[in-house]
Order: structure tokens, then sequence, then C-alpha cells
């Protein structure tokens, strides 16, 4: 027998001896002899030792659902938003970042801004301007990867703004005529897009919204080193994947 079954049986006992002595109670009310003293001494004392037994079959089966040192079963909301490796918020080294322009570019002021979730359109709308430019990214852009990812891992806001702009920048960086991805940047960047991956999964299977599983599905590609699929995914209108496919048809 499990302990929830063996709870229930204690729980269904302890109901029949109060209704038991309740109505013996009534009973022997008018009769104050030994009788009703008698019997409501041998109820209470049942009573007493289902509800030690229930306590305990309770502690037992709490301890064997969550025995010492393991891990709960749904950790902090943002548990898996620290990302080892991404530049410290106090580097002196972002101020020598450079933008999609090729110009000094802090993004900090803007991913502060989607920390606080204070007017998160026009801090995306800065990003993607900064960050991204006709086809060139560079260190900031770089350095502002594990910083979207821990932002979205945390609040699970603007999900299709972040899965596309991190798609962005990962499909330009492989281009020949932008900068690798510095050495001491390169462990919170990789580390970043293994859980983008991670969390494009959740979202596949939480959201019903059109817009986000297709952002999800493309960056989940990406991630997955099937960058083609991803562009596809992330990039193309609807009437442009419309026309891609009655090419190929023929």
């Amino acid at each position: 027998m499990t302990n929830e079954e063996w709870v229930k049986r204690l729980w269904s006992t302890t109901a029949v001896i109060v209704v038991g002595s309740s109505l013996l109670g009534s009973l022997y009310a008018w009769k104050a002899d030994w009788t009703y003293s008698a019997s409501m001494l041998v109820y209470g004392a049942c009573g007493m030792f289902s509800l030690l037994r229930l306590r305990s079959a309770i502690a037992s089966s709490r301890s064997a659902s969550h025995p010492p040192g393991a891990a709960p079963t749904h950790p902090p909301a943002d548990a898996s938003a620290t990302i080892p490796g991404a530049l410290d918020w106090d580097d002196a080294r972002w101020s020598e970042l450079r933008g999609g322009y090729r110009v000094p570019y802090d993004p900090r002021p803007a991913l502060a801004k989607l920390e606080q979730a204070a007017d998160a359109p026009a801090a995306f709308e800065e990003l993607w301007n900064e960050l991204h430019h006709q086809g060139d990214v560079d260190t900031a852009s770089y350095a502002a990867v594990p910083h979207l990812v821990q932002l979205y891992a945390k609040h699970r806001q603007q999900g299709v703004n972040t899965y596309s702009l991190l798609g962005c920048i990962e499909s330009e960086r492989r281009a020949a005529h932008n900068p690798p991805i510095p050495t001491w940047l390169g462990a919170g960047y990789e580390e970043a897009w293994r859980r983008l991956g991670q969390l494009a999964l959740d979202d596949l299977v939480r959201t019903t919204d059109a817009s986000l599983t297709r952002a999800a599905m493309g960056a989940l590609a990406i991630a997955r080193d099937l960058p083609q699929a991803g562009e596809i995914l992330l990039f193309l209108e609807d009437d442009e994947l419309e026309e891609l496919l009655t090419q190929y048809r023929g």
C-alpha cells in the first residue's frame, strides 16, 4: 500500500471514529453513568491513536517525495538565467565594444530598460539599430547575447524580438567580413546559445502563438547548427515562403 493510500485510510478511520463518538454521545447524554464515560474514553483513545498514525504517515510521504539533499522539482524561475562567461555588468571593456556601425556602442542602458520592463519595444528598437547594420555585427553584439538570453529566461517577455535579434546576430557572425568573437566572450556566447535552445524548446511546448512558435523554431534550428533553416523561419515573410515553395514544387 502506498503512503497516499495509507493516509486516505487513516482519514476515513478518523472520520468514522469522530462520527461514532458523536452518535454515542447523543445516545448516552441522558445517562451520567460509567457506560457513557467508558465509551468516550475508548473512542477518544482510538481517535488519538489514529491521528498520531496519520501524522507519521504524512511525514513519511513527504520524506519519500522530497528526500534530503534532493533538488526541488520546480527550480526558481530565474535559476537558469545566470550564464557563466557573460561580461560582468561593471566590466570596463563595455566602453571599448563596437556595434553594427563599427563605432563604440554600450548596450547596457538598453538592456537595463529591458530588465526593468521599461519601454521594452523602444529598447529593442535601439538594440536592433545599434547591434546590427546592413549585415554588420561586432563585439557589442556578441557581448549583448548572454544578457539578452538571461533577460528572456527571467521575464519570458519579448520572445519574438529576442529570438529574431539573436538569430540575426548569430547568422551575420558567420559572415567572413564580421570579426570573430573575442576569446574572453566565447564561453558566455556559446553557453547563451545552448540556453536559448532550451528556452525555445520550452516555448514550443507551452505556446499556441503562431509568431512565437515560428521564432522559437528558427532559433532552435540555429542552435542545432541548422542556420539556413533557422533564417528561413525567422526572416522570410509568409508570401516569400509561399513563393519559395511554389518554385520548389515547380
